[in-house]
C-alpha cells in the first residue's frame, strides 16, 4: 500500500499567480476515514467536474505568487466514502472567518478567508486576497464535524506542515 506521504509527492499542488482579480474556482473534497491503525489519511480534492483520482491536488500547500488582485475557491464537502454521511465542515462562530480549516502558517488570517455558506454546511468558500505583493505559500488541514458522532475530524496530510516550502 502507497503510504499518504508517498501519494501526495505524485500529486500537482494548487498554485496561483495573481493579479487576476476575482477568479473562482470550484472544488470538491472528499473526506477518507482513517487507516486501520487511526492515522488520519489524505482526502481528495478536485476540480469539480474532474474527479479522477490522477486529477486531484496533493496537499493543501496552496503556493500564491506576487501581484495584486484575489481568488476564490469552492469547495463542497463529498462525505460518501467517509462512513458519517452527516460530515461538515465545522463552523465557527462569530468573526474567526476561518471555517473547515487548520490554519498552520503564520500570518494565514490577514489573506486567507473562509465561510460555510450553506445551511447543511458542507459548502465552503474559501477566499485568498493577495495585499503585500509578497509570494505565499498557505498551509492547512480540513476541519470537518459529524453531529451523529458528536467528534471532530482533521484531515492528514503530510506535506501542509508550519512553514511551507
Amino acid at each position: 500500500m502507497i503510504s499518504a506521504e508517498q501519494k501526495c509527492e505524485d500529486m500537482k499542488v494548487l498554485e496561483w499567480n495573481f493579479p487576476e482579480d476575482g477568479r473562482e474556482i470550484n472544488l470538491v473534497l472528499k473526506p477518507k476515514p482513517a487507516d486501520a491503525r487511526g492515522v488520519p489519511t489524505y482526502w481528495q480534492l478536485n476540480e469539480a467536474g474532474n474527479p479522477g483520482e490522477a486529477e486531484a491536488y496533493g496537499n493543501m500547500d496552496f503556493k500564491i505568487k506576487s501581484g495584486a488582485g484575489f481568488l476564490t475557491l469552492n469547495v463542497t464537502l463529498d462525505p460518501s466514502e467517509f462512513g458519517f454521511a452527516d460530515l461538515e465542515f465545522v463552523d465557527f462562530p462569530g468573526l474567526l472567518q476561518a471555517d473547515g480549516i487548520v490554519p498552520l502558517t503564520q500570518g494565514f488570517r490577514h489573506q486567507f478567508y473562509s465561510r460555510v455558506v450553506s445551511a447543511d454546511k458542507r459548502q465552503l468558500k474559501i477566499k485568498i486576497t493577495d495585499l503585500d505583493m509578497v509570494p505565499d505559500n498557505f498551509a492547512f488541514l480540513w476541519f470537518c464535524y459529524s453531529p451523529s458522532a458528536d467528534a471532530h475530524f482533521v484531515s492528514g496530510d503530510p506535506k501542509a506542515v508550519l512553514t511551507p516550502q
